[in-house]
């Protein structure tokens, strides 16, 4: 994908898309990614989804968000995580052991709060709030001092997607459309594994102007935004047979990015193109980018070498740009275990 859409997505006006990969972007293209107002959605290829929500984005002081997570599968549950961010714990202020639960004026009890203002909803708690928000509802959190609003504009939209992804719709497990279907839901799929070989260690620095014409002409294709006969280029040793290209590609004011390529070892032509990062290390290509300025929304993308090419191993962001540093949550459209060989 290219980087532009990344990070317009970060900024909610697109949901994310994965970027390009030659071996399983077929198995990515139907992982959902739908935001709805203070609401959003993200599955990934093992059937799991995650919904977020967030508090009205009129309130930039009193900050709270909501993870709601549901595996595939027959009788999996609905798991809930919160956390919350003020002024007064950035400036210092310690995060307050627990906060209360209150959805319409009835107390649900208390949330207890790690030192990174983080906890988890109960069983019981988890429930009321999914009914909750099924409906126009008032849910609060808070102390004594701060009062913490979580929007449920949005909620029921996203939750439908979740049911429709996971083929639950008119089934006893929906959370919003219940029925009494049994056809089957969506199963669980294993994380696929992926498994680096030893890589070589060896890395050469050239400029643009002194590569072989024909790479050129190859490379003068790429959508990057400035390539010249001094720009600066990696190539790092796959193989005996093969190196990969990083290409400097895009540098705006808080991002950068390369473009990697798959080349013959005597540089003569592109092999295969793999997509955009801006890092490259012992066989994983990795690439981080910031939607906005303040850090507060991120988007990632990781490739592995298997020996063969390289194939999508991570795709994820981290939410709304919604003021949380470094991001509110994972939501990952793709995940895998990497494994590096010793052999």
């Amino acid at each position: 994908m290219k980087i532009i859409q990344r990070l317009l997505a970060l900024l909610c006006l697109l949901s994310p898309t994965t970027m390009a990969s030659e071996s399983n972007d077929e198995a990515i293209k139907e992982m959902p990614n739908f935001q709805h107002k203070d609401w959003e959605l993200a599955c990934d290829n093992t059937g799991t989804c995650r919904a977020a929500g967030y508090n009205p984005e009129s309130e930039y002081e009193n900050l709270v968000s909501v993870m709601l997570t549901r595996k595939a599968g027959n009788k999996q549950k609905v798991s809930a995580e919160i956390q919350f961010r003020t002024t007064a714990y950035y400036g210092g202020d310690s995060c307050p052991s627990e906060v209360y639960f209150v959805i319409n004026r009835k107390g649900q009890g208390d949330i207890r709060l790690s030192k990174a203002c983080t906890g988890k909803l109960n069983k019981k708690q988890t429930q009321a709030l999914l009914n909750a928000l099924k409906k126009v509802s008032v849910i609060k959190f808070g102390t004594k001092r701060d009062t913490f609003i979580l929007s449920d504009q949005g909620a029921t939209a996203v939750l439908l997607k979740m049911d429709e992804y996971q083929k639950r719709v008119g089934k006893p497990s929906a959370l919003i459309k219940k029925g009494k279907s049994k056809e089957a839901v969506l199963q669980p799929k294993a994380k696929p594994i992926i498994t680096i070989p030893v890589m070589p260690k060896a890395k050469k620095h050239l400029t643009f102007g002194l590569l072989k014409s024909n790479l050129k002409k190859q490379l003068n294709k790429l959508p990057c935004d400035f390539v010249n006969k001094n720009t600066d280029i990696w190539a790092y040793a796959l193989n005996d047979k093969q190196s990969l290209l990083e290409i400097p590609c895009m540098m705006g004011a808080y991002n950068y990015s390369a473009y990697y390529v798959v080349v013959d070892k005597q540089l003569n032509e592109v092999q295969a193109t793999v997509g955009e990062g801006n890092g490259y290390e012992n066989g994983i290509i990795s690439g981080y980018w910031k939607g906005r300025g303040v850090g507060d929304c991120w988007a990632s993308v990781e490739y592995a070498w298997n020996g063969e090419k390289f194939v999508l191993s991570s795709d994820s962001y981290t939410g709304m740009c919604r003021g949380f540093a470094g991001g509110a949550w994972n939501l990952p459209s793709y995940v895998s275990e990497v494994k590096h060989s010793d052999k």
